[in-house]
């Protein structure tokens, strides 16, 4: 290689570690994290007592005083972790913050490697059909579920025990990017749009979800940041670049939820027509937008376990439109219905196999396989009001109900201020420090917390429960100082922990990660 061509190589692969973030530590660029995530928590229990469904919940002063003190946990816990100053002896421990270009670099070839093996395992297709998952989404949905049953699991496997570096592709090219050299940034950047793809064509909206979410939260940090900044171009791109990203997944959303409801109701009126019908007699039967609006209707109440309350401004919407904001509307507040059945069981303690069903399933098979699972599964929330007609896994019922199986509804309330405390303490390393680890565990906490309404969403699959127990455990044992030996690839330069009080607003340039 000559010598040409390795300037252009360095310029192209090596990054500024000195270069400063696109946001400061300061005023409301803090809370923001849990204004945005917490505040849709607050919101969608809100909108269970204003919504257009009822859902007929009888313990309603139980639910929202357990809601209340959890919000209130949250609240408690996160502020702590913005305002706590180190102790006098971390101020003088020194850890090595790792090098964010260089883990980049290493997922994105790792992801690549993985992504179409993945595609064909979850799909039947080696590449992600985008189109069809547009158009036909219910097809898509159907067939992704069909491969989950039968396809080989080998691939997800090796996801899982490469998960600690997959998981940390998008916080890094979100939070990190001034610090990433190109290549880092089209390796970012392919992860997020290859998940992206993949979601849809498998017909799934939480890719969508997800990436709306974060780019929100993403943009409206950087608006924030450009106000004392002076940057009104940027401040005004962020927040245009919020609302379109915001308009594109609710277009998206409502294609998705018809063309889903329709090709279910296409399939009901096919199936109906070939009963009353001889085989090889066309039956001339047609789904028509009315059955479509029907079909929507009864997935927003459940067949009929909430009623819709009369008078509300969602009826007098277009009918298309008042179908889709219905459904996303029973998302938001049918798991509260399960939660409230939860409130209403007694507590029999799992032992630290409620609160995941990827852990519980994997252990189970130490310990007896499918019976002893079944026996714990039966302890568990999640079970005892699935046997009383709440089937969890088709429908939601908050994340509280998992490691309430473990901890009690009480120690619940304790969890979610330390989820509190652990959310603020990230997202100040990953400003304050640029510290990769602390942005992985900040963007993990960022989905947990933004999906309190619905599910455990971090402990579901196990791509995102062994990936983030790891980067959770190196990030605690980094920041700490007990971990010093790291690969000599990923090593960045050593710094103090707790150098940054909540007053800082950006380390000394000698301390910055080198590239």
């Amino acid at each position: 290689m000559s010598a040409s061509d390795g300037s252009l190589w360095h310029r192209f692969a090596v990054a500024n570690g000195e270069k400063t973030l696109l946001f400061e530590w300061r005023g409301v660029v803090k809370y923001l994290p849990l204004i945005l995530c917490g505040g849709f928590f607050a919101f969608s229990a809100l909108w269970l007592a204003l919504g257009p469904l009822d859902w007929h919940i009888s313990n309603l002063p139980l639910l929202y005083s357990f809601l209340g003190l959890c919000l209130l946990a949250l609240i408690a816990g996160y502020t702590y972790g913005i305002r706590r100053r180190g102790s006098k002896g971390s101020s003088t421990r020194r850890v090595v913050v790792l090098n964010p270009n260089r883990i980049l670099i290493a997922t994105g070839f790792v992801a690549l490697v993985l992504y179409f093996p993945t595609v064909y395992a979850t799909t039947g297709a080696w590449f992600p059909d985008v189109w069809g998952g547009l158009t036909h989404a219910g097809d898509a949905y159907r067939n992704t579920k069909s491969l989950n049953l039968t396809s080989s699991p080998l691939i997800l496997y090796v996801r899982f025990l490469l998960s600690p570096l997959l998981i940390l592709a998008a916080p890094l090219t979100y939070f990190l990017w001034p610090r990433l050299s190109w290549l880092a940034r089209i390796f970012g950047l392919s992860c997020v749009l290859g998940t992206v793809s993949l979601s849809i064509a498998q017909g799934i909206n939480k890719g969508m979800a997800d990436l709306t979410a974060y780019t929100c939260l993403f943009l409206v940090l950087v608006a924030a940041s450009s106000l004392r900044r002076g940057r009104r171009r940027r401040l005004l791109a962020a927040l245009v670049g919020a609302v379109l990203v915001s308009a594109v997944f609710l277009a998206y959303y409502a294609l998705n939820i018809q063309s889903r409801i329709a090709g279910d109701a296409e399939r009901a009126a096919s199936s109906a027509s070939e009963s009353h019908n001889p085989p090889g007699k066309d039956s001339g039967q047609t789904t028509s937008d009315g059955d479509v609006a029907k079909a929507l209707d009864n997935q927003a109440n459940l067949g009929g376990i909430a009623s819709e309350r009369q008078g509300h401004f969602i009826f007098a919407l277009p009918s298309n439109l008042r179908a889709s904001t219905l459904v996303l509307s029973s998302y938001m507040t049918h798991p509260y219905r399960g939660l409230s059945m939860a409130l209403a069981e007694h507590w029999t303690p799992t032992f630290g196999l409620g609160f995941s069903e990827f852990f519980r399933h994997n252990i189970s098979k130490a310990f007896g396989g499918d019976k002893f699972e079944a026996a714990t599964e039966s302890r568990t929330y999640a079970g005892k009001i699935s046997a009383k007609g709440w089937p969890v896994g088709q429908v939601w019922a908050t994340f509280f109900i998992y490691p309430a199986s473990d901890i009690s509804f009480p120690g619940v309330i304790l969890l979610l201020a330390a989820i509190g405390y652990f959310f603020a303490t990230s997202w100040r390393d990953t400003v304050t420090r640029g510290d990769p680890l602390a942005a992985g565990v900040f963007f993990s906490l960022c989905t947990l917390v933004f999906y309190l309404p619905a599910n455990n969403q971090l402990f579901q699959g196990g791509e995102t429960a062994v990936g983030f127990t790891v980067i959770f455990v190196l990030w605690l044992l980094g920041r700490s100082g007990a971990l010093k030996r790291w690969p000599r690839f990923f090593r960045g330069r050593s710094q103090k922990p707790d150098m940054n009080s909540a007053e800082a607003t950006e380390i000394p340039v000698s301390a910055q990660v080198g590239n």
